[in-house]
């Protein structure tokens, strides 16, 4: 199988489905209720006037949740590069966090923390991930002859040097 970025592979759907355990299991523990009630107070203090809420546990925002997840898993595999990589989590980071100060624009309040660290536990188990099939496939077959290219220092042209096998 060859490796191919940017494509919905077991992987992917794995380091998504990692992200959306937590979440979920910071659902079922409640842990957004405190967080939510600060940034709450927040926004009311702030003058917002949040006539009503987003819910966090309904299926809708949970599949949400999981698209979210899966888009940013799927950028993240199709990004080269590790420092890319993690400035695309901090910006999607960012990005979510925003999200709720422009609802409570709308006058809807929404609470981020959920999402934020589901996204951020799948973003790292894709740069994981990937950085696991990159040096996976970033090793020589062994196979047959291998092609060596040393650069001359003195005019910093190539010149191939053939390895051969010893018989």
């Amino acid at each position: 199988m060859s490796y191919q970025q940017g494509q919905l592979r077991k992987e992917s759907l794995l380091a998504a489905g990692i992200g959306m355990l937590v979440g979920m299991l910071l659902l079922a523990l409640r842990v957004d209720q405190g967080a939510g009630l600060w940034l709450k107070e927040i926004y009311e203090s702030r003058g917002f006037s949040l006539q009503g809420g987003i819910p966090s546990q309904s299926l809708g925002a949970l599949g949400v949740m999981f698209a979210c997840l899966l888009a940013l898993v799927l950028a993240i595999e199709g990004t080269p590069g590790h420092d890319r990589r993690l400035l695309l989590l901090a910006t999607a980071l960012v990005l979510a966090m925003m999200a709720s100060p422009v609802l409570a624009l709308w006058q809807a309040f929404w609470n981020p923390f959920v999402l934020v660290l589901s996204m951020l536990v799948a973003g790292v188990s894709a740069m994981v991930q990937v950085r696991m099939l990159d040096a996976r496939h970033a090793q020589p077959s062994g196979s047959g002859d291998a092609k060596l290219v040393a650069v001359d220092e003195g005019r910093g042209k190539s010149k191939p040097n053939v390895r051969r096998r010893r018989r």
